[in-house]
Protein backbone atom coordinates (compact mmCIF):
# COMPACT_ATOMS: atom_id res chain seq x y z
CA UNK A 1 0.00 0.00 0.00
CA UNK A 2 1.36 3.17 -1.13
CA UNK A 3 1.93 6.02 1.46
CA UNK A 4 -1.22 8.02 1.46
CA UNK A 5 -0.91 12.45 1.42
CA UNK A 6 -3.14 14.84 -0.35
CA UNK A 7 -1.12 15.41 -3.62
CA UNK A 8 -2.01 11.72 -5.27
CA UNK A 9 0.19 13.09 -7.75
CA UNK A 10 3.00 13.70 -5.77
CA UNK A 11 6.15 15.66 -6.73
CA UNK A 12 7.07 13.92 -9.27
CA UNK A 13 9.48 10.59 -9.70
CA UNK A 14 11.56 11.71 -6.30
CA UNK A 15 8.53 11.91 -4.49
CA UNK A 16 6.85 8.03 -6.37
CA UNK A 17 10.35 6.76 -5.58
CA UNK A 18 9.92 7.91 -1.76
CA UNK A 19 5.93 6.69 -1.88
CA UNK A 20 6.20 3.33 -3.65
CA UNK A 21 8.25 0.36 -3.42
CA UNK A 22 8.33 -0.34 -6.84
CA UNK A 23 6.87 0.79 -10.33
CA UNK A 24 4.20 -2.43 -9.95
CA UNK A 25 2.64 -0.63 -6.60
CA UNK A 26 1.82 2.85 -8.24
CA UNK A 27 0.46 0.65 -11.18
CA UNK A 28 -2.17 -0.92 -8.57
CA UNK A 29 -2.90 2.73 -6.54
CA UNK A 30 -6.28 3.61 -7.49
CA UNK A 31 -6.44 6.88 -6.35
CA UNK A 32 -3.85 8.22 -9.74
CA UNK A 33 -5.51 7.96 -12.77
CA UNK A 34 -3.66 6.51 -15.91
CA UNK A 35 -2.35 9.85 -16.98
CA UNK A 36 -0.71 10.41 -13.51
CA UNK A 37 0.60 7.20 -13.51
CA UNK A 38 1.97 7.50 -16.91
CA UNK A 39 3.36 10.79 -16.22
CA UNK A 40 4.75 9.69 -12.89
CA UNK A 41 6.32 6.63 -14.58
CA UNK A 42 7.76 8.43 -17.35
CA UNK A 43 9.69 11.01 -14.72
CA UNK A 44 10.42 7.81 -12.57
CA UNK A 45 12.33 6.57 -15.21
CA UNK A 46 14.00 9.71 -16.65
CA UNK A 47 15.33 9.72 -12.94
CA UNK A 48 16.93 6.29 -12.56
CA UNK A 49 18.08 7.01 -16.31
CA UNK A 50 19.92 9.95 -14.93
CA UNK A 51 21.87 8.60 -11.60
CA UNK A 52 22.51 5.49 -13.60
CA UNK A 53 24.46 7.68 -16.23
CA UNK A 54 25.78 10.17 -12.79
CA UNK A 55 27.21 6.29 -11.58
CA UNK A 56 28.66 5.68 -14.88
CA UNK A 57 30.79 8.92 -14.47
CA UNK A 58 31.39 8.15 -11.05
CA UNK A 59 34.32 5.76 -9.94
CA UNK A 60 36.13 2.52 -11.53
CA UNK A 61 33.91 0.04 -12.29
CA UNK A 62 36.08 -2.65 -9.57
CA UNK A 63 34.34 -1.02 -6.81
CA UNK A 64 31.80 -3.35 -5.91
CA UNK A 65 29.58 -1.12 -3.96
CA UNK A 66 29.58 0.52 -7.26
CA UNK A 67 28.70 -1.84 -9.52
CA UNK A 68 25.89 -3.41 -6.93
CA UNK A 69 24.25 0.27 -6.86
CA UNK A 70 24.26 0.09 -10.43
CA UNK A 71 22.55 -3.31 -10.59
CA UNK A 72 20.31 -1.94 -8.60
CA UNK A 73 19.28 0.89 -10.65
CA UNK A 74 19.70 -0.90 -13.78
CA UNK A 75 16.73 -3.17 -12.45
CA UNK A 76 14.81 -0.45 -11.08
CA UNK A 77 14.96 1.09 -14.41
CA UNK A 78 13.82 -1.85 -16.13
CA UNK A 79 10.72 -2.43 -13.81
CA UNK A 80 9.59 1.22 -14.72
CA UNK A 81 10.09 0.01 -18.66
CA UNK A 82 7.91 -2.88 -17.42
CA UNK A 83 5.18 -0.92 -15.77
CA UNK A 84 5.41 1.60 -18.63
CA UNK A 85 4.43 -1.21 -21.04
CA UNK A 86 1.80 -2.72 -19.00
CA UNK A 87 -0.20 0.42 -18.94
CA UNK A 88 -0.04 1.72 -22.05
CA UNK A 89 -0.77 -2.02 -24.01
CA UNK A 90 -3.62 -1.74 -21.19
CA UNK A 91 -5.52 1.91 -22.27
CA UNK A 92 -7.28 2.02 -25.37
Amino acid sequence: MAIQNSDSAGNGAADARARYIDPEQLLQDETLSTDQKLTLLKDWGLEVDNLLQAAGEGMGASDPMKSRHEAALADESAKVQDALKSLTSNTP
